[in-house]
């Protein structure tokens, strides 16, 4: 009698490929990523975010680093801010739209005028903040608050969301 949840067994999929290919394309996705961010001029505020929820839906967390780009090049970022939050029972992408929120409250708090570039590993957050996409019916309220706190800062910080590969 088997008595584990389904959302604990292992899964076997043997279509994932090979964990060299994933290596090779983490490494070009890196490099793509740093390239891009060494093109920025100095002052660009970059943030990273990242959401999650285990089992999902489940508690729900966010986290984010806000870093400037500086003309150094012995220490080309500076450390602007980190934030976490414990966002209770929620999905995944709530938690990377909250992250999302906590940089754009950020800004919106310290008066930060220029470019602002947040980087996710979500595609469905990318997607909605960037492509106007849904992002599913329990996402609606925590959309609705980050693109209003988007709106609210659009004038003065110019905001640029890119997706990249997750872990």
């Amino acid at each position: 009698n088997n008595t584990i949840p389904n959302r604990y067994k292992i899964c076997y999929k043997p279509s994932l490929g090979s964990s060299k290919k994933k290596a090779a394309i983490a490494d070009v996705a890196a490099h793509a990523v740093t390239n891009h961010i060494n093109s920025l001029p100095a002052g660009t505020l970059i943030a990273f975010t990242d959401g999650s929820a285990k089992p999902n839906p489940g508690p729900a967390g966010a986290g984010a680093i806000i870093v400037k780009n500086t003309s150094c090049p012995d220490s080309p970022f500076s450390h602007v801010a980190s934030y976490t939050a414990a966002v209770g029972n929620a999905s995944n992408n709530t938690g990377e739209l909250f992250a999302a929120g906590m940089v754009l409250e950020h800004c919106k708090l310290v008066g930060y005028k220029g470019d602002l570039h947040i980087y996710t590993d979500s595609k469905i957050s990318y997607g909605a903040l960037n492509n106007g996409w849904r992002a599913g019916k329990a996402n609606s309220a925590i959309l609705y608050a980050v693109r209003e706190l988007s709106h609210s800062i659009r004038h003065f910080c110019k905001i640029h969301y890119h997706w990249i590969p997750g872990h």
